[in-house]
């Protein structure tokens, strides 16, 4: 997962666990456009991906929840409303990115 995320972000971005399953990007410059195309890449990216384990195929999806500073007065803020994107993506069928309005 790491290797894939890392292959798809640019060098100055944020990419951190942040505890447990979970992990946060933080995009630096980019639209709310922009970001997003990023995000199903990775998400589709990882969708697509096989590893193999001696003779076993492994393939994995993600959730994401994304969600923007200029809607939120703190990181804690920012963190928690993605946390709660997280788990609406997972709800709903998971391997899907839920967006912040």
């Amino acid at each position: 997962f790491c290797n894939i995320v890392n292959s798809i972000l640019e060098e100055n971005t944020i990419f951190a666990r942040i505890g447990g399953e979970e992990f946060c990007i933080t995009f630096i410059n980019k639209t709310v456009n922009e970001s997003k195309i990023i995000s199903e890449e990775i998400r589709n990216k990882c969708q697509n991906n096989i590893i193999l384990i001696d003779d076993n195929k492994i393939q994995f999806t993600i959730s994401l929840g994304l969600s923007f500073r200029n809607n939120f007065s703190s990181i804690d803020e920012i963190l928690q409303v993605s946390d709660e994107l997280l788990y609406k993506a997972k709800r709903n069928g998971r391997n899907r990115l839920i967006i912040s309005q």
